[in-house]
């Protein structure tokens, strides 16, 4: 190589890289998503806020809005009229919005099984399901469907 085609090389790269060097890839707009929890703020969902915590949406692109449920919110109907992507809810929640003609799918489980207890006085005599029989039992009625079929397993009639 002359030295005329060295030099010639050497500028070309210190202008290569002096290019490169000053453009900065364009980080894109995050894509805004909207994920509406079945309950208040709190410690059932410690996943999603560590993943804002520590910055996983945004690595993937994602700008995550979580909003706050509660016992008077219908936490299917913001994904149903698309004013949120996704929704927290339970397997029976699922089938019943199914049932009732709302298009759904589950894109993740959980809980392989349902973290749901009953619970009752120590002097009621109830120690498991099978003790139900007979018994008024109170429960939320987003609960109902849960109850009646761990009460149907056992044998026990919802009446």
């Amino acid at each position: 190589m002359s030295p005329g085609s060295y030099l010639r090389t050497t500028l070309v790269l210190i202008w290569l890289s002096t290019l490169f060097a000053c453009t900065s890839p364009q980080k894109p707009t995050p894509t805004p998503l909207t994920m509406q929890l079945q309950w208040t703020h709190q410690a059932e969902f410690a996943g999603f806020y560590a993943a804002e915590a520590n910055q996983y949406y945004a690595d993937e692109g994602l700008a995550v809005t979580l909003v706050e449920g509660g016992p008077d919110v219908d936490n299917i109907a913001p994904v149903v009229n698309g004013r949120a992507q996704f929704s927290v809810g339970s397997g029976e929640q699922l089938i019943l919005a199914r049932a009732a003609g709302k298009s759904l799918r589950a894109v993740a489980t959980i809980y392989r099984r349902s973290p749901t207890v009953f619970f009752s006085l120590a002097s009621s005599g109830i120690t498991r399901p099978q003790d139900f029989a007979g018994k008024t039992i109170r429960t939320p009625a987003n609960m109902a469907a849960t109850l009646h079929a761990m009460t149907a397993r056992v044998g026990v009639a919802p009446n």
